[in-house]
């Protein structure tokens, strides 16, 4: 459209500088207010999650070491293997006469914090004494082994010298994801998984990504015994199809 003669074009800013800097400052005023409010309530929140973090009971996993630093100026760590995390390792500080102790493959168990996992202590391995040892270890033979061997006696006449060993199965959240702790009793060729009732639950074959054990060889041959297929079979967890 043609401007008339002598007409002007008003040029000034809708809105003024001074205008948008009042409205941009009441915004941050208020987003300060409302962050301030924010951490009021998470600081307390968080504060207290630390301190329960510090003081429930730590949780405990039986594992091996990867290695081990004696360092006596900057202070001594282990790095420990994590079970059932595909080879993943974590670090855990210790004092010089720990590290001394444990050296690569030592059997250990590692305790952590229940919240974050913090590594609270290093411990050379021992078996859990709240259990009733030789009936764990009559149910996993049982459970596994079913009608090769009745007892430990006649697990033991195959495997001379062989010594079933108990230990607390890592956290594993594909299996009873409701159970608080479960233990497995090493024989042979596999680990049997037992709830602290005594009650087996399911097996693991030994090896790097199923139980963390070694398979230990008969004395003698045998045409039915555990792990020839004959009689052995490999029970799933509970729930899997």
């Amino acid at each position: 459209m043609p401007m008339r003669q002598g007409s002007s074009v008003n040029c000034r800013p809708l809105v003024s500088f001074e205008t948008a800097l009042r409205g941009y400052s009441a915004r941050l005023i208020h987003d300060v207010a409302s962050m301030k409010t924010f951490l009021a309530f998470v600081a307390p929140l968080m504060a207290a999650i630390v301190l329960l973090d510090c003081f429930l009971p730590p949780d405990k996993m039986d594992t091996s070491v990867y290695s081990s630093t004696v360092t006596a100026a900057s202070g001594s760590e282990i790095v420990y293997n994590v079970p059932l995390s595909g080879g993943a390792s974590e670090t855990c500080k210790v004092s010089e006469d720990t590290a001394r102790k444990l050296p690569a493959q030592s059997e250990v168990i590692v305790a952590t914090s229940a919240i974050f996992g913090r590594c609270t202590g290093v411990h050379p391995f021992t078996e859990p004494q709240d259990i009733d040892r030789a009936a764990f270890i009559e149910t996993a033979i049982q459970y596994a082994y079913r009608d090769v061997y009745a007892n430990l006696d006649q697990l033991q006449a195959d495997y001379p010298g062989f010594t079933p060993r108990i230990r607390i199965w890592a956290n594993d959240p594909w299996f009873l994801p409701a159970s608080t702790r479960v233990y497995s009793v090493q024989l042979p060729k596999e680990l049997v998984l037992v709830n602290p009732s005594g009650r087996a639950e399911a097996i693991r074959k030994c090896g790097a990504t199923e139980g963390y054990c070694k398979t230990v060889a008969p004395a003698r041959a045998m045409s039915s015994a555990a792990g020839t297929g004959t009689q052995h079979q490999v029970i799933k967890p509970v729930g899997s199809q």
